[in-house]
């Protein structure tokens, strides 16, 4: 078990260090370019939002999820 522990210990250290990595590889290179405009239709964002809120409805209520 302790075994387990430290291993689980490495990774988040592993994860931590590679994050911090890729924010100064972020820094050096610069700012980010703006996007030219909307990458997302319309209305695929409409259908995304009442798929959206059905789901978080049928959750909240009972009907979808663990029974």
């Amino acid at each position: 078990m302790l075994r387990l522990i430290l291993l689980f210990f490495f990774l988040v250290v592993l994860a931590i260090g590679a994050l911090f990595v890729l924010a100064a590889i972020r820094w050096v290179s610069g700012p980010a370019s703006q996007p030219k405009g909307d990458t997302v239709p319309e209305t695929f964002r409409t259908i995304a939002y009442l798929v959206l809120i059905a789901l978080m409805f049928g959750v909240s209520s009972g009907l979808l999820g663990a029974a």
